[in-house]
């Protein structure tokens, strides 16, 4: 075996790089690949959201960048609404052992079910009547989604211009996000980003800028931050390896991860967009549909939060059937 390994070794060509690697069926063809990457790229701008419908979808746009910017923790000492359980509470910057535990709610969203023969909706994780008392403790928590209220909180940045000395910039990167609550509402805990072929280009938790009260693990998956080596600042540096004005970022509700990760860019790809609902906006198709119906793929079936990794190679592989499918229509 040994010997049959080095001489399947000598008859491949010599390696262009880091990533050209294997023999027999593990081997590809960097050439094709290339070739491959660039026909995806470039079918990828005719798809591209439009700044209409970016606007449209609340994306962050670049005049966002021409407002004064005051750093700021804005709405602390303010009454809000709790996202979950919908009562008043004052936002403090800093809680304590009370504030931990003054939110009752149902951590789970409403389902129907079949209760003595009649459907009835009730709560997914208790099966509780709706409008019934909340199963479970928490602190009060909120999100903001106005970019200009969160571009005071942390600074907006564009994606860096192209640097044709790069060896890492991508042309298309598929984006995921986390996040977790903190006394200033959402921000990012995780960030996972994959080239077109899938592979992880980058998959790192991420240190809040303010005190974390939920990591919303239901959700996010994420049940601690040990080991976390990135700010948002160090992180947005370690993407920025990878993205420029000139990458098509692909993703699914992506203004969203632009509001996380305070990044302003217009070359986007958004599966919503992509495969918009037939009932038109506000209305969206879940992620979770679109792999069902578009790639007969079951995803997020798990009970511990999204996998950010999965989700971010579904959105490419969403990408590639609708390219696929556009491409037959225009042959027959």
């Amino acid at each position: 075996m040994a010997m049959s390994t080095i001489m399947n070794l000598k008859k491949r060509p010599d390696s262009t790089g880091s990533r050209d690697i294997g023999i027999d069926d593990e081997w590809v063809d960097p050439i094709a690949t290339k070739k491959s990457a660039t026909i995806l790229y470039e079918k990828g701008q005719q798809h591209l959201v439009s700044v209409d419908m970016l606007r449209r979808l609340e994306y962050p746009l670049p005049e966002l960048l021409d407002d004064p910017y005051e750093a700021h923790t804005a709405m602390v000492g303010t009454i809000h609404a709790c996202d979950r359980c919908k009562q008043d509470y004052l936002i403090k910057d800093v809680l304590d052992k009370n504030d931990m535990d003054a939110c009752v709610y149902h951590p789970a969203r409403i389902k129907i079910m079949k209760v003595d023969g009649l459907k009835e909706k009730v709560y997914g994780c208790c099966q509780d009547e709706l409008g019934s008392t909340g199963c479970s403790r928490g602190p009060h928590v909120y999100k903001d989604s106005d970019p200009s209220v969160l571009h005071q909180k942390i600074r907006y940045v564009r994606t860096p211009v192209r640097d044709s000395t790069s060896s890492t910039r991508q042309n298309i990167v598929a984006l995921d996000c986390e996040m977790g609550y903190t006394t200033a509402g959402m921000e990012l805990i995780r960030l996972t980003a994959v080239d077109q072929d899938m592979k992880v280009l980058l998959d790192e938790l991420v240190l809040p800028s303010n005190m974390i009260i939920d990591l919303n693990t239901a959700y996010s998956g994420i049940k601690t931050l040990e080991g976390v080596k990135y700010d948002l600042d160090g992180l947005r540096k370690e993407l920025f390896k990878y993205i420029d004005q000139d990458t098509i970022i692909v993703g699914h509700g992506l203004e969203n991860d632009m509001n996380a990760l305070r990044i302003i860019h217009t070359k986007i790809i958004d599966t919503v967009a992509l495969f918009p609902h037939k009932a038109g906006l506000p209305y969206r198709n879940s992620l979770r549909g679109l792999s069902s119906a578009v790639l007969k793929k079951f995803i997020q079936t798990g009970t511990d939060g999204h996998d950010s990794f999965e989700d971010a190679r579904v959105c490419i592989e969403l990408l590639q059937a609708f390219i696929k499918k556009q491409d037959k229509l225009k042959n027959k």
